[in-house]
């Protein structure tokens, strides 16, 4: 995460406002490393969520929040269960393919995530299959009808 990236970031929100008319909240889960100057100048610690940033954008947005692999890294370590969004944050910033690869394996939001995770990806999978199979129909149809061509073509 850079200047670039909050600048469009802003540009979506005001796409939005003009849109819907209203600001929108938001909400970035920092998956890889954020510039430091941003990180240490521009983001503080909320109130309400200690493991979530914030910084003023009032122009442009009601709120701007990040989650980062260090705002989190409390929560993660601790024993309680984690907050939704601290769970959502380690999920996507942990990058396991697997809920055995995850460090809080044991915490009932990671458990749903990967649950929902399954399910798209066999969905997916499924679709995937079925696209194949038709696919794979079409070739064969197509080959049987150069087959034809080519016996027609001999025998003239």
């Amino acid at each position: 995460v850079d200047l670039d990236f909050i600048h469009r970031a802003f540009s979506y929100c005001i796409e939005a406002y003009k849109r819907y008319g209203i600001l929108p909240i938001v909400l970035v889960f920092c998956i890889k490393q954020m510039d430091r100057f941003l990180l240490v100048e521009k983001f503080k610690t909320t109130q309400q969520w200690p493991y979530m940033l914030e910084t003023d954008c009032s122009l442009v947005s009601r709120h701007f929040y990040f989650l980062t692999k260090d705002s989190i890294m409390d929560l993660v370590n601790a024993d309680e269960p984690l907050p939704p969004l601290a769970a959502v944050a380690h999920f996507l910033i942990s990058g396991e393919p697997s809920i055995i690869g995850n460090s809080r394996w044991d915490d009932e939001h990671i458990k749903l995530l990967y649950q929902l995770s399954m399910e798209v990806a066999t969905q997916d999978g499924t679709q995937e299959s079925s696209r194949l199979d038709t696919l794979k129909r079409v070739c064969v149809d197509t080959h049987d009808q150069f087959e034809k061509i080519v016996k027609y073509v001999r025998l003239d």
